[in-house]
């Protein structure tokens, strides 16, 4: 093999650092431009008088997990424990609010 097609093959294997801190840049940059669309959808729903519930649950999802993952990562930064567990709490409400919005609860 020359010394191209081991150098291509290598790459194509194993990611380069930059290969990876731009695939984490391209994640922040999507979620951050799913959080402004959601925002413009909630002010949307607030001023026709519809419940933004479904898009708050989102939005707490995403975040917990978030949160979650990063204290499992840095167990000693109990910031990412505590929103966790608001999020969790506001999913929690959101879903209690939706399903009394059907009728259920």
């Amino acid at each position: 093999m020359r010394k191209e097609d081991i150098t291509k093959n290598v790459r194509q294997k194993y990611p380069t650092i930059q290969d990876k801190e731009i695939k984490i840049k391209s994640l922040e940059v999507g979620w951050k431009s799913v959080a402004v669309a959601m925002t413009f959808l909630i002010i949307w729903r607030i001023i026709h008088n519809e419940t933004p519930t479904d898009i708050l649950m989102i939005l707490f999802a995403y975040n917990g997990g978030e949160s979650f993952y990063n204290y499992s990562k840095m167990p000693e930064k109990k910031h990412f424990l505590i929103t966790g567990i608001f999020c969790i709490v506001g999913v929690g409400l959101a879903i209690a609010t939706m399903l009394s919005q059907y009728g259920i609860y």
